[in-house]
């Protein structure tokens, strides 16, 4: 019988290094194919993911037994992705955390996302709640509720209830299965959480 590698614990200081807005603005750091290249992905980050050794666009050998740390789109945000809640702890940590509404400025180039919703999303407590995508349990409509890896806006026809759902949309926090569409960039949700101020 094969020993189960149990995972390791996520490091703060690794994610709050890969929330660098100079980091984020590279883009995905997924390997993939460009025509005859491969090349890093490069698209808007979603979330931070731990890769594996075989997961980088880079030379492998250079790359750490137990992994190492970048950001993810929301196509390669498949496997092992840090939570929200970790996310936004290490961000906290670094001291760059403003987690007051009234210093919310208006934040040009994120519309149409509404930075208040986000803001709201990112209270510990609804992070704690899990996922908020409905799936039918024995006939039953209710919470997904795994961990939280991104914000995302839903349609109308997204959720259980679609009558009680605004027009324009609604957001909730999402686990890395059903983050499929219209997730908020990363870089979107830490402007809004930091003030802008990073």
């Amino acid at each position: 019988m094969t020993k189960c590698k149990k995972p390791t614990p996520y490091d703060p200081k690794l994610i709050a290094a890969q929330c660098n807005p100079v980091t984020l603005r590279l883009g995905c750091a997924a390997g993939c194919w460009k025509g005859e290249n491969f090349d890093m992905c490069g698209k808007p980050p979603v979330a931070i993911r731990r890769w594996t050794r075989d997961d980088g666009y880079d030379d492998c050998e250079l790359l750490p037994e137990e992994g190492v740390y970048g950001p993810a789109c929301k196509l390669h945000a498949n496997h092992d992705v840090v939570p929200l809640s970790e996310v936004l702890k290490a961000v906290a940590d670094a001291g760059c955390w403003k987690r007051d509404p009234s210093l919310i400025p208006p934040l040009p180039g994120i519309l149409p996302y509404d930075p208040m919703r986000i803001f709201a999303l990112c209270d510990p407590t609804l992070l704690r709640l899990g996922c908020t995508t409905g799936v039918s349990r024995d006939g039953d409509y209710e919470s997904c509720g795994k961990p939280v890896v991104a914000i995302r806006r839903w349609m109308r026809s997204d959720g259980p209830d679609c009558e009680d759902m605004p027009s324009p949309g609604w957001y909730g926090p999402v686990c890395k299965t059903h983050a499929n569409h219209d997730v908020v960039p990363l870089a979107v949700i830490l402007d809004v959480m930091t003030g802008g101020r990073r």
